[in-house]
């Protein structure tokens, strides 16, 4: 089994674009070092806030401990002005192969 990262993290808004568009950069610069890392990004809108969350994954090895420290490290730099409630990391173990 392979282990996959989900986070989520909450934004006011009329912040969350801005939000968005910095970590679809942040996961741009994590898969330019890491090539075989696949990351999305989903958004959840309601009312007032809205709920990002970013999921990492490398497919035939998995996240090890040292790639979630870089992935944390990089994220609690670039997208901590957004991060109103701070991120809430998940460690999921792949199941389904």
């Amino acid at each position: 089994m392979t282990r996959e990262l989900f986070v989520y993290w909450h934004v006011a808004e009329p912040q969350a674009a801005a939000a968005e568009n910095a970590a679809r950069q942040l996961q741009r610069s994590l898969c330019q070092a890491q090539p075989a890392l696949v990351a999305r990004l989903y958004r959840r809108a309601v009312g007032e806030r809205s709920t990002l969350m970013e999921t990492y994954a490398l497919p035939d090895s998995g996240v090890d401990e040292a790639l979630q420290q870089h992935i944390e490290a990089a994220a609690a730099q670039t997208l901590a002005p957004w991060c109103a409630d701070g991120r809430h990391v998940e460690v999921f173990e792949n199941c389904s192969r």
